[in-house]
């Protein structure tokens, strides 16, 4: 058994410190400075916007936080994960368990889900509706965009556009909302896809990235030497926690803006949310350094923990009035799980005198053309061109000893392109995430993951690659690949998805769990669809939203949010 500590009491935990708690956290201390909150995270503060750390990722191409990933080595996920899938299931480097979560190694995609994704089952049959619209959300996701700085234009698919131009007060944004900052423009390596998208009656767009400072375009952006890219570690460094779980904390006279009453433990996992019938006390966790445990007692609990993470705590959350986990009074939790399979097709051409490279970490081409409510029964796609290639690794080839010439002739020898697609899944209750057996070198409970595909889904995601070889071979390719990639965690949702009724759901409209008075979450758990796109923007929208609820102030209008350069970091 270990020691334990005396309890510490606080104002809001925030058990997570990923993109959702640090928006939370945020929007909270904009109304006091002086708020008292706690984030309580399992991993490790990993060094960022470190020189030294930025050439060891050129030169190796591992990260300075790899070892927060889920650790791809069999044995390990053998040990912490139990996966039943006959899709399957990626759980190999899907997310980071770190101070700063997921954001570390997001590529910064910032896309708005679309109108018809909030009435998934209304308009399908399928999977499940939001309890509220996309209007709800409308502003939140401006502010979304301002906060994390995201490059992008207004006019981002011929769909948006026409929607604007037909209906414009049913537009889903308006000229009126601008992106903060402009698109990074098509590189010369996206000129033919370009070509072949519009051949074949599909609108490029510029993929709306999130860049948190001005970017120096290094093609490194899973660790960005100046920390250009928005990463909630970033984010949350600048508004200066102190460190409990290492002694380091900050004296407030050396902050630029001290929040005196804001605290980030590491190395901290939650185990347990103890409440008193229908209200969380507080929350029990370990003190991986110093091997003790110890709790914390607040006003409010949220569960920033991600789409895995956030289940599985519900569920070990037992007592005599929740005897089968907080929020499962009707066997909903950890159920629905959803995610996005990836669709590729690659093609190769002899030849690249033009010296063509991917000149970012990310893709700078996309298409929303089929991420429209005609396609929605069937799942909607989301194409982008694949953000390596063509691509040729000048470090690993002189290290490899390859000499000037050398290279050229390489990179002139050939060149590959590939086009992927996000595919829009259903949820379905009997795939899900639970508990598995014996803990992870995290010291959280296994993940236990069940996710199939009925044949129908199969065969469905398999008729849809035919667009893909299309685009390969209008641009005159020859196909080398094409495939339905695996799902994974890396856009998990629906494990605690909101509803009306608890009967279908783990959470109502307001993020807070059904029957509990104190207790929400917040996280990529409580989508009830993952449509076509990546979830992270829509999590930033809905942590600001909750802010604004526990705050018990009113939403913002979108007439008043004329100014947002304050928003912006500079």
């Amino acid at each position: 058994m270990r020691p334990t500590v005396k309890p510490i009491k606080t104002r809001f935990l925030l058990i997570g410190s990923g993109i959702a708690a640090v928006t939370l956290a945020e929007r909270l201390l904009r109304k006091d400075p002086h708020t008292e909150i706690i984030l309580l995270e399992a991993g490790k503060t990993y060094l960022s916007k470190d020189r030294r750390k930025w050439w060891d990722y050129v030169i190796t191409g591992k990260a300075a936080y790899a070892e927060g990933e889920d650790d791809p080595d069999p044995k390990v996920l053998k040990r912490d994960f139990d996966v039943d899938s006959n899709a399957k299931w990626d759980c190999n480097n899907n997310r980071v368990l770190a101070h700063g979560g997921s954001t570390l190694h997001w590529g910064g995609w910032s896309l708005r889900l679309k109108p018809e994704d909030f009435h998934l089952f209304e308009n399908t049959g399928r999977g499940a509706n939001w309890p509220f619209g996309y209007e709800t959300l409308n502003a939140y996701y401006y502010l979304a965009e301002h906060r994390l700085a995201v490059c992008g234009d207004v006019s981002e698919s011929w769909n948006h556009f026409r929607t604007a131009l037909l209906n414009p007060d049913k537009s889903p944004r308006r000229a009126a909302q601008p992106y903060p900052l402009p698109p990074f423009a098509w590189t010369a390596a996206d000129g033919e896809m370009i070509e072949a998208f519009r051949k074949l009656g599909i609108e490029p767009g510029r993929l709306p990235i999130a860049r948190y400072r001005k970017c120096m375009a290094t093609g490194t952006c899973k660790y960005c030497p100046i920390g250009a890219r928005y990463t909630a570690q970033d984010a949350l460094d600048e508004l200066c926690p102190h460190l409990l779980s290492n002694n380091s904390a900050k004296p407030a006279e050396e902050c630029a803006h001290p929040y005196p009453n804001l605290y980030l433990l590491t190395e901290s996992p939650a185990i347990r949310i103890v409440m008193d019938k229908r209200r969380a006390i507080g929350v029990d966790y370990l003190d991986a350094q110093h091997q003790i445990t110890g709790r914390i007692e607040a006003d409010t609990v949220v569960v920033c923990a991600g789409a895995y993470e956030s289940p599985k705590l519900l569920l070990q959350s037992t007592s005599d009035f929740w005897p089968d986990g907080v929020g499962n009074q009707h066997a909903q939790v950890g159920h629905y799980l959803v995610s996005h399979s990836i669709l590729r097709a690659a093609g190769e051409t002899l030849g690249n005198e033009e010296c063509w490279i991917q000149e970012y970490d990310f893709p700078t081409l996309m298409s929303r053309t089929y991420d429209t409510p005609e396609y929605q029964r069937h799942g909607k796609l989301f194409l982008f061109k694949n953000r390596k290639y063509p691509h040729l690794s000048f470090p690993d080839a002189m290290i490899g000893g390859s000499a000037k010439h050398r290279i050229e002739k390489d990179l002139r020898e050939k060149r590959k392109m590939e086009v992927q697609a996000f595919l829009e899944e259903k949820g379905k209750y009997e795939n899900y995430v639970g508990l598995g057996t014996g803990r992870t070198s995290k010291l959280l409970p296994n993940t236990k993951i069940v996710f199939h595909r009925t044949d129908a889904e199969t065969a469905d995601a398999l008729s849809r690659l035919e667009l893909l070889k299309r685009i390969i071979l209008e641009m005159k390719y020859k196909i080398l690949e094409c495939e339905v990639d695996r799902p994974g965690g890396h856009h998990a949702t629906g494990t605690c998805r909101m509803s009306v009724l608890p009967e279908t759901g783990v959470v109502d409209a307001d993020l807070r769990v059904h029957g509990a008075d104190n207790l929400f979450v917040c996280s990529n758990a409580v989508m009830p669809t993952g449509a076509a796109v990546n979830p992270t923007l829509t999590l930033a929208a809905l942590s600001l939203r909750l802010g604004d609820y526990l705050l018990g102030q009113p939403p913002p209008k979108l007439e008043e949010l004329n100014d947002l350069s304050a928003e912006v970091p500079q």
